[in-house]
């Protein structure tokens, strides 16, 4: 068992992007069978791997803080992470979604919940069609497009600026910005490209403050005005605040970026599961979450342990992390028979952690299912066949499960 334990020690390195280039899936499997809560030293943390341990954990946000931080960068890195990044772009008292617990979190949840409730995801159906028909519209038959520049990466900077009532937008702009916001959340391996980033980011802050001024003025119905309208604590929402909310809203897309890409390649690899998906386009709901389950877009998120406490039987110290590998977790045949398979159709399907779970699950899924499973209604009644063509280029990083490039043939 010793020499099972520092073996798994010199192989598991999650803050190295090279680590998810091997064969990863055989790391989690080594720590789901002989280490499902394993100690990770270079950060003082536990990293828990099985499905049903994931859950309890993310059900447990009094013990489970998510306050102190969530991802692995702003653990190792906590003197960057706190420095020009949070002081140039957000007022310190800004009180962020993310980093909230109860009942903080869901006073804070509530300020944008309405944007996404089913009925508002439902109201933008056809508006979000005409944009996939639009997209594939543009991809010829039988002809090499590389899909992540052409669907991928424009689909959800469409949807989220017809959520926000931005009706004007510089496509590479977005892009830039989103990458920013993920080499600040996850990727700056440097003070240099911390920096680089930032400089970014800046843009974006110029951008949404006018935004905001164009939207007081507006009154209209959007989520930026809708925001903006509201009281948080008896004081009328600040323009500080909305940039916290929309900046995320309008920068994140690389998730729903590397859905995309992912569900292509694994239609592409599973051709009968494209035959059923033709034959049955009712089944496109239930394809975007088999996606979500065998993408997981975000490998995973932390927690800090708020007093000594225990998961999955192992004692955690007040003060200690642990890391939720949401990637991991999708694939424990304890939770998914025949994990490494993907089945449009799996009967009675336990719910995926791609969404994340508990209290801080995903505020805006409803409205990237309804993207995807539009995108494939679309896709299906143009083309029946996907052949990837060229070697996936992947995202290098250690937050994002994506691609940069994929070159696909649809016929």
């Amino acid at each position: 068992m010793a020499d099972q334990a520092a073996d798994l020690a010199r192989l598991v390195r999650l803050e190295d992007p090279r680590f998810y280039e091997g064969d990863v899936e055989a790391s989690y499997l080594r720590l789901r069978d002989e280490e499902p809560v394993f100690y990770y030293a270079p950060l003082d943390m536990f990293v828990v791997s099985r499905y049903h341990d994931i859950r309890d954990i993310a059900a447990r946000p009094r013990e489970f803080s998510s306050a102190q931080g969530l991802l692995l960068t702003e653990y190792r890195h906590a003197l960057i992470a706190t420095t020009s990044f949070v002081d140039d772009f957000f007022n310190p008292e800004a009180r962020f979604l993310e980093f909230a617990d109860p009942p903080e979190h869901r006073l804070l949840r509530n300020l944008l919940a309405p944007s996404f409730h089913p009925k508002a995801v439902a109201a933008r159906q056809e508006r979000l069609a005409d944009h996939c028909a639009s997209l594939l519209a543009e991809i010829p038959a039988g002809r090499p497009v590389e899909f992540v520049s052409a669907v991928a990466s424009r689909l959800p900077v469409l949807v989220v600026c017809d959520l926000l009532g931005i009706s004007d937008i510089d496509f590479a702009q977005a892009l830039a910005w989103s990458d920013a916001l993920e080499s600040l959340s996850a990727g700056a391996q440097s003070a240099d490209s911390l920096r680089r980033a930032v400089d970014v980011f800046g843009t974006l802050r110029e951008f949404l403050l006018a935004e905001f001024a164009r939207c007081r003025e507006s009154g209209s119905g959007d989520l930026i005005a809708g925001l903006l309208r509201q009281s948080l604590d008896g004081e009328p929402i600040s323009d500080d605040m909305a940039f916290v909310y929309v900046s995320a809203l309008l920068a994140s897309n690389d998730t729903s970026r590397s859905l995309l890409a992912g569900l292509m390649i694994a239609l592409a690899e599973h051709p009968d599961q494209l035959r059923r998906l033709v034959r049955d386009p009712g089944l496109a709901g239930a394809a975007v979450d088999e996606g979500l389950r065998w993408v997981t877009p975000a490998r995973g998120f932390g927690r800090t342990a708020q007093a000594d406490t225990q998961a999955a039987g192992r004692r955690i110290r007040a003060g200690q992390r642990v890391y939720m590998l949401f990637a991991s977790g999708n694939r424990d045949p304890r939770a998914f028979p025949d994990p490494a398979r993907f089945d449009i159709s799996r009967p009675d399907p336990l719910p995926h952690l791609s969404f994340g779970t508990g209290p801080h699950i995903c505020l805006a899924a409803q409205l990237v299912r309804a993207e995807a499973t539009t995108l494939l209604h679309a896709l299906v009644s143009r083309f029946s066949a996907i052949s990837i063509i060229d070697e996936p280029v992947p995202v290098r990083g250690i937050l994002r499960n994506g691609w940069e490039k994929l070159w696909l043939t649809f016929t």
